[in-house]
């Protein structure tokens, strides 16, 4: 293999590895973005809850 062909194979390895960087961080992300969505759910039931502890849970909406 010549230097020239292994320069390229050595250059798509490195593209290959960044796609796969660049695809884990964004898994990484969407994740993220899911948990912070069920924690602000799990706030909003809390929250709501409380509410209807204190007071008259039909008339008090978080909406």
């Amino acid at each position: 293999m010549s230097n020239v062909e292994q320069e390229a194979d050595k250059s798509k390895r490195n593209s290959e590895e960044s796609d796969v960087v660049l695809k884990n961080q964004q898994m990484v992300r969407v994740q993220q973005m899911a948990t912070v969505e069920w924690i602000q759910q799990k706030r909003k039931s809390k929250i709501q809850q409380m509410i209807c502890e204190v007071g008259d849970c039909k008339t008090m909406s978080l909406e």
